[in-house]
């Protein structure tokens, strides 16, 4: 057994947590399952997640039936927000 085999694996690049984003939506869980190193994407996901404790990024997202207008978390500062994903179909 070499040292490589016993190194923590390393983050993914930026280009290359997209690439495997991108294929994994494209192609579905199953069809990538052997595609990718799950420690080597749970380390990305260690190193670029936030910090517990820290503030969320900001983005902002379309409200629902509304003529274009959209919300963005920052706005929400100080009120409880709630992140629900799910299907509306």
């Amino acid at each position: 057994m070499t040292d490589a085999d016993t190194a923590p694996p390393q983050p993914l690049d930026e280009a290359g947590a997209r690439d495997a984003w991108d294929r994994l939506h494209l192609k579905g869980p199953d069809a990538v399952a052997g595609e990718f190193d799950f420690q080597q994407v749970m380390a990305t996901r260690n190193a670029t997640d936030p910090a517990v404790g820290s503030l969320a990024p900001d983005f902002d997202l379309p409200v629902l039936d509304s003529d274009g207008e959209r919300v963005q978390l920052s706005a929400q500062r100080g009120r409880p927000v709630a992140l629900i994903f799910g299907s509306y179909t």
